[in-house]
């Protein structure tokens, strides 16, 4: 494949997959649109996965199969990004699956509009109690430049901090032009574990003349495990959180805008870092060397606490508490202050129902 081919490239990043793998390639392989070119990139899996990315290989000629040291969501998609020559570009992470039709609406939706990308809504499975839910795009429709930048990205950079309700965070469930992601994907930061789709779409949006966003369409499956980046939490994530949160400041400069909403993804970033902490199973003072080094990553100038509302006092106190070396004392408060924060929102809803009026508290 080394000349422009009309079709679809659709890549699948794939790490210690093996449970679920042969359900997301299969679901790939059995699209009515069958125009494809299915590029798998192990990336350093140590379970069967590659075994089974050959064996797929094999059976459909349409496959190609990258292995490569483990490198991190990034890399794979770069890697894969190498092999694509046709037109439009699509991603699958490989615990997913999709429903058959998904790829022929997304390619007639986009011809359809002459649009530079579409995006439809997901349906969710949880691992856990075997449910599903569905997540349709919540504001559809037809963008154009001016409503990409004013619909989509200023909110995001300026106000946010998210852009769930429309284009999504993820890299799945769309249809991408494929030049215009190339122009992109090897700008974007290869070492990133946390919130990497969303630096590929901020910088893949701006590149956009229009977007259509699905209404009513839950055709690509989520699947949601105990042990899956959504769900999962180790101490290292406070330093991915880190990197995060500078990768987006630079973004903004490279984007001159002000990213006010950034302090607001750090702070809420911080506040989860700390409300997990409480239930890590360590002792007490593992627990407070944990904390100190959230509140340096945090910095003087991001007042994490503040988001606690009246807890957040507590929050000051209780890091003064530790660094006088009260362990215990300190320790005990913080989970006192996490679930009087969670008291607050409970009171809050109560009241907004109650009454029908928004409780904003004492001010």
């Amino acid at each position: 494949m080394n000349e422009r081919q009309a079709g679809i490239a659709v890549i699948v990043p794939v790490y210690n997959t093996e449970p679920y793998l042969n359900q997301c390639i299969k679901s790939i392989c059995d699209q009515t649109f069958q125009t494809l070119h299915i590029i798998i990139v192990d990336d350093g899996s140590t379970d069967q996965s590659g075994v089974l990315c050959d064996e797929w290989a094999k059976r459909d000629s349409r496959i190609d199969v990258i292995h490569k040291e483990n490198g991190g969501p990034t890399s794979a998609v770069q890697a894969g990004m190498a092999l694509v020559r046709e037109d439009y570009c699509a991603f699958v992470d490989s615990d997913d699956w999709v429903s058959p039709s998904l790829l022929g609406k997304l390619m007639n939706v986009l011809e359809t509009y002459k649009v530079d990308g579409v995006r439809t809504g997901y349906t969710v499975y949880s691992e856990m109690n075997k449910n599903t839910k569905a997540d349709f795009v919540k504001q559809p429709g037809y963008f154009d430049a001016g409503s990409i930048e004013a619909g989509i990205l200023q909110p995001f950079f300026e106000q946010s901090g998210d852009f769930a309700q429309t284009w999504s965070n993820s890299r799945c469930a769309k249809l991408y032009r494929t030049d215009l992601l190339k122009q992109i994907v090897f700008q974007c930061n290869a070492s990133l574990r946390m919130g990497e789709d969303v630096e590929l779409n901020l910088r893949y949006l701006p590149l956009c003349k229009s977007v259509y966003l699905i209404p009513d369409d839950g055709s690509y499956y989520i699947r949601i495990r105990p042990d899956s980046a959504q769900t999962s939490f180790s101490t290292a994530s406070k330093y991915q959180y880190a990197e995060f949160v500078d990768t987006l400041k630079k973004l903004a400069a490279e984007q001159r805008r002000t990213g006010y909403a950034i302090g607001r993804i750090h702070a809420q970033n911080v506040k989860h870092l700390l409300i997990h902490t409480m239930v890590l199973k360590c002792n007490f003072v593992e627990k407070v060397d944990e904390v100190r080094t959230i509140w340096k990553i945090a910095g003087k100038e991001t007042d994490v606490t503040a988001l606690f509302s009246e807890s957040g006092r507590i929050f000051r106190y209780c890091v003064k508490i530790q660094e006088q070396g009260h362990y215990r004392a300190g320790t005990a408060m913080m989970i006192l202050g996490t679930r009087i924060f969670y008291l607050k929102q409970w009171v809050k809803k109560l009241y907004t129902k109650a009454t029908g009026r928004e409780w904003h508290g004492k001010r």
